[in-house]
């Protein structure tokens, strides 16, 4: 087997699938092992195709518990065949996986690095977890399990409020939403380094702003296009690269996607264009 880059690659991808948004917005169904995933299987190949346009690398972030779908696990292998990196998003993709128990959390992370390099033939030295949160716990599971790098982090205030803002929704509206609260520190320029010899390697944003996918979705062109001048231009240490995130939702169709989701009404034709535009800033820096 061969091991993966020691880093995230400029452009990283989550690949969630549908049924993680309906645990977000508290609207679970029975369908979450329908052969094909609607945002895995419209989003994953569009994604691709403006990769290969630009001629793009990516870091793909996957949930291996979708790599039992015949459909997604070629996608994947094709992607590795393509020159992209695939990493671990956990097995389960649990929001509370942080919580876990030690062997709990060390079983889950060794069957994502083995489907993965069952599908890929290269074991995953990188990891990104679910809703961006962590724990001292899931840091010594990562180290004994063999993953090297952890891309986890997104130091921004504006995200934590909106994702609390949805929590507080979802309840109101008599749901239950998976997504956990957060610690403030967490999100911040101030959160947790993980132990030596794991590396952070955190989501850029915009002064704290989150720059990613989904939030240049829900901008006019002319604010995406501003909010990528204002990434390009914060500061950040030498040692981390620009990390911009994605997610498969970002090149799928909103009918896919809980009501409740901010990006469930932006045509798809707009949402791709403005991806593209800050996909292609990006292959040009």
């Amino acid at each position: 087997m061969v091991r993966e880059p020691l880093r995230p690659r400029c452009v990283t991808i989550d690949l969630d699938g549908a049924w993680c948004y309906r645990a977000i917005h508290g609207t679970r169904d029975d369908d979450d092992d329908d052969d094909d995933d609607p945002l895995l299987a419209d989003g994953l190949p569009r994604f691709l195709d403006v990769c290969a346009r630009l001629d793009v690398r990516a870091t793909l972030f996957v949930v291996a518990r979708d790599l039992r779908r015949p459909g997604f696990a070629r996608l994947i292998e094709q992607a590795a065949a393509a020159g992209h990196d695939v990493m671990s998003h956990s097995f389960s993709h649990a929001y509370d996986l942080a919580r876990w128990p030690a062997a709990r959390l060390a079983a889950d992370l060794a069957a994502s690095r083995d489907a993965i390099a069952a599908v890929t033939g290269r074991v995953p030295t990188g990891f990104r977890a679910p809703g961006y949160t962590t724990s001292e716990t899931l840091w010594q599971a990562l180290v004994a399990t063999g993953f090297q790098w952890s891309s986890s982090a997104l130091p921004s205030p504006t995200y934590l409020a909106a994702r609390t803002l949805v929590r507080w929704r979802t309840r109101l509206g008599g749901g239950v939403s998976s997504s956990q609260p957060g610690a403030w520190r967490a999100f911040s320029p101030l959160f947790a380094q993980p132990p030596a010899p794991l590396r952070e390697y955190p989501i850029s944003t915009a002064w704290g702003l989150p720059w990613t996918g989904t939030t240049l979705a829900l901008l006019p062109d002319a604010a995406a296009d501003a909010l990528t001048t204002l990434a390009l231009h914060t500061p950040r240490p030498a040692h981390w690269p620009l990390v911009f995130e994605l997610h498969a939702a970002d090149f799928a169709d909103g009918r896919h996607l809980p009501a409740a989701q901010p990006d469930a009404a932006v045509p798809l034709r707009d949402k791709l264009r403005r991806l593209e535009r800050t996909l292609a800033r990006l292959a040009d820096a």
